[in-house]
């Protein structure tokens, strides 16, 4: 279900529609049911103390696996310029599966992040959630998102030390039919197309000003034009 804003264009809307209808076409087509099976199996051996969750697509999939396994502790980790509609989609699918066990967290300023993201991100954020759920976490990322994520998998496997990646293998294709079959809420990004010059797979919902590949800058620039003057005036 894809939230829909006045950034979108006709044309955005209108290929998000056919491509929604392939998602659905995708799902009957492939052997999804045993691969949430697995996924869902996968979770409830993990049994995690809580679950990080971004709410882009791969995390808003893995927040509805986790909620089909049990009930979790949900964290999200919300940067100084985290993007806008990440709170609406975070609101609609809260109040559609009655979550009450969820946190935010508020990471350090974006000057902080900027110089000192992967450190902060891997070795502090989640020291904050270990305090008070357990140092057992799971996420959302999988090998086709970049190149550093897939050579960590492959070497480590879905499991890394405390942090577990269910979905790590899990394509494109697999995470929008699941999307598209269950009705969850999209973020707006995915559907933010250029009239079909942007790939959706190669769109992400990270905090403004931090786009770094797939041309992601010349899109945020185009979508999100005011809000990065925005930013950068600070």
């Amino acid at each position: 279900m894809l939230i829909k804003c006045n950034k979108h264009t006709k044309e955005d809307l209108e290929l998000w529609e056919s491509y929604n209808e392939a998602d659905i076409i995708y799902y009957n087509m492939h052997d999804m049911k045993e691969k949430e099976k697995r996924a869902v199996d996968l979770i409830k051996k993990i049994n995690p103390d809580y679950v990080s969750i971004s709410w882009g697509k791969d995390s808003t999939v893995l927040a509805h696996l986790c909620y089909k396994s049990g009930h979790f502790n949900y964290v999200w980790f919300r940067n100084q310029y985290e993007n806008p509609y990440c709170y609406m989609v975070k609101d609609i699918y809260i109040k559609k599966y009655n979550i009450n066990n969820f946190e935010i967290f508020k990471k350090v300023s974006l000057e902080n992040i900027k110089n000192d993201f992967i450190n902060f991100h891997s070795l502090k954020c989640h020291k904050i959630a270990e305090k008070k759920f357990g140092k057992k976490y799971m996420t959302g990322i999988r090998i086709e998102e970049s190149g550093i994520r897939k050579v960590t998998i492959l070497k480590n496997g879905i499991y890394s030390n405390n942090r577990s990646s269910p979905i790590a293998f899990w394509k494109n294709e697999d995470i929008f039919a699941y999307l598209a079959f269950y009705k969850l809420p999209v973020h707006p990004n995915y559907a933010m197309l250029g009239g079909g010059r942007y790939n959706r797979k190669n769109i992400r919902v990270g905090p403004l000003t931090m786009a770094s590949q797939f041309g992601q800058k010349q899109w945020e620039k185009e979508y999100y034009f005011n809000e990065i003057n925005k930013i950068n005036a600070i």
